[in-house]
């Protein structure tokens, strides 16, 4: 383990893993697996999903490429595999405020204790159209398997975090430590509807929070996207 991935760990997280389901060990060349995860990447809020950094060099392994970042409130560890398979590592950014000039903290911030109903309806939602974008790839098959798991959540309370939206009038608050989602899903449904698909699992989480919102209400969270075939 890497001392960035150390890091990520050490407070709360999100981990993402996607992939064909049917294995194949050189799916991608490895030459293209770089060109296909830049043109792939999602950019949806200022910070492209995954970061792909162009000053820092992209670690090279005999299967894989990938990449880390820790910089302010954006902590990162990706790998991209000649098989297809896509496998990230994030810190929950309002728990990295503390080193953040961007957005520093306030005098009562603390670790683990919120987590923000637009930012995870964004990454949910960044996280399926990346997944859309692969499967239209070489590193896409028929049927894709698509996992996300968010770490570090017990007694986290949710909180708006869209300065155009009124704050909750209750507390909504969890118990448990991880939410798990796991999703497989043929080629044709994840690019016709990536959306609908990351809010139904975003609408399960927020469950676990004592939370009920209707699917309308949180696609109201969700940005517009414009896909372009890789």
């Amino acid at each position: 383990m890497t001392p960035v991935l150390k890091k990520i760990r050490s407070r709360g997280f999100w981990q993402v893993l996607i992939r064909p389901v049917k294995y194949k060990a050189d799916r991608i060349q490895f030459t293209l697996l770089l060109p296909l995860i830049q043109k792939t990447s999602i950019q949806l809020r200022g910070w492209d999903f995954p970061h792909i950094d162009t000053i820092n060099p992209i670690d090279k392994n005999i299967t894989w490429i990938g990449q880390e970042c820790d910089w302010g409130h954006f902590l990162e560890s990706w790998r991209f595999y000649q098989s297809g398979q896509f496998v990230h590592f994030g810190g929950i950014w309002h728990d990295w405020r503390d080193q953040s000039d961007l957005w520093p903290a306030e005098k009562d911030w603390r670790p683990g204790a919120l987590l923000g109903v637009a930012g995870t309806v964004f990454h949910f939602s960044e996280i399926y159209e990346l997944a859309a974008r692969l499967a239209l790839s070489d590193a896409g098959d028929d049927l894709l398997h698509i996992e996300v798991k968010l770490s570090g959540l017990k007694n986290r309370s949710l909180w708006n975090d869209d300065p155009l939206r009124m704050g909750f009038v209750h507390q909504y608050r969890t118990s448990m430590d991880e939410f798990p989602s796991i999703v497989e899903v043929s080629r044709t449904e994840l690019i016709a509807n990536p959306n609908n698909l990351a809010i139904k699992e975003v609408q399960q989480l927020f469950a676990r929070f004592g939370w009920n919102p209707s699917l309308e209400h949180l696609k109201a969270f969700q940005p517009k996207v414009q896909r372009q075939a890789p």
